[in-house]
Formats: structure tokens, sequence, C-alpha cells
């Protein structure tokens, strides 16, 4: 009798462990599908003269060879006048 006893409590041990872990397992991937991906960097910049698409760090428009002019890093400060 303690036999078929040890033997049922291991077979309910060992079904109830794989149940878990393939539950476990699905709702992991379930919620790694349905977590949103973070967006990435963009590495493209638009050419204000000729509206192409031109690297981020580039100066000079490859297309139509304009400078291109970086915003001042202190743009809210207010910029002295020269007049008297």
């Amino acid at each position: 009798h303690i036999g078929h006893l040890l033997a049922d409590l291991l077979n309910f041990t060992l079904v109830a462990v794989a149940v878990f872990l393939v539950i476990v397992k699905l709702l992991g991937g379930v919620m790694k599908a349905a977590r949103p991906q973070p967006a990435e960097a963009p590495t493209l910049k638009e050419c204000p003269r000729c509206l192409s698409n031109i690297p981020l760090k580039a100066t000079k428009c490859a297309h139509c060879t304009t400078d291109l002019v970086e915003p001042a890093a202190d743009a809210s400060l207010p910029v002295a006048s020269a007049s008297p």
C-alpha cells in the first residue's frame, strides 16, 4: 500500500512541476511579446533646403551642399543686440 501511495505522490509532483513550467514559459513568452518595444533613436535628419535625408551628425548636405547650422545649446537665453 505504501508503494502505491509513494508512486502516486511522485507522479503527481512530476506532472505538477511539468504543468507549472509549461504555463510559466507560455505566459512569459506572451508577456514578452505584448510588451511594447522601445523606439530607436533617429539616425537621419532632413535637409531644410532640399528635403533629402542625411546623417544626423552631418554638417553639410551631400545633395545640395548646404551648410547645416546646428541650433544653439542655450536657445532659451536672449541674445544681446549690438545696436546702441
